[in-house]
């Protein structure tokens, strides 16, 4: 009983260890974000593509995860504007669903994390924009909440696809720049890890020797 007992606790460090191993060189990972794109709320004559969800799973983050976000990069405001704006907001969600442009709740199934930040109101009929769920993204430690499965990331602003009437007054990206990094706050590096493994490893052939010798 001590050895099957023995062999499934190895065994069950050495998985988790595996998985941690896989999580940190799958990760840091740069995403780009399209400024045009956008989850909030907007004017009906500023129909902005909705921001694409990014699924946490596929990144190896789960629930309970501590994870750094980091926006990189700057985007233009339309063709009056240099490309020189930073601001980049998210919203966690349990689920990939976003609704039409005119609601106020796009993110349904949003579940709140990090600071609570204000975004502004349209810019053509001042509708509310402000939900409770989301967080600025600059430099930011975040826990990833119980149920979250989707990260959705967008530039923030008030107009995203210009004046009416004014062709190409949208919202670009240059440079190709403006991203977000996404990475693990606190896990050891890789070679840590092999090292750890390697110890379970050895410490499971000592413990066997003496037991069962």
């Amino acid at each position: 009983m001590k050895r099957e007992r023995f062999s499934a606790i190895v065994f069950v460090s050495i998985t988790l260890l595996f998985f941690s191993w896989r999580n940190a060189l799958a990760l840091p990972v740069t995403i780009n974000i399209d400024p045009l794109y956008t989850y909030l709320r907007t004017d009906a004559a500023d129909p902005a593509p909705n921001a694409i969800p990014i699924e946490l799973s596929g990144l190896g983050i789960s629930p309970g995860d501590i994870i750094r976000l980091e926006r990189l990069g700057l985007f233009k405001r339309g063709i009056n504007f240099s490309d020189d704006f930073p601001e980049m907001i998210g919203v966690f969600s349990s689920s990939n669903s976003i609704a039409s442009s005119g609601n106020l709740n796009r993110i349904s199934d949003a579940i709140d994390a990090g600071n609570d930040f204000d975004t502004s109101n349209t810019f053509l009929v001042n509708l509310s924009t402000n939900i409770s769920e989301d967080f600025f993204i600059d430099d930011v430690i975040i826990q990833v909440p119980t149920s979250a499965t989707y990260l959705f990331i967008s530039a923030h602003d008030n107009l995203y696809t210009g004046s009416v009437g004014v062709p190409n007054d949208l919202n670009t990206d240059p440079n190709g720049d403006f991203a977000v990094r996404i990475s693990l706050a606190s896990i050891p590096e890789p070679t840590t890890l092999a090292l750890m493994g390697l110890g379970l490893v050895v410490l499971g052939f000592k413990r066997r020797t003496h037991v069962f010798r």
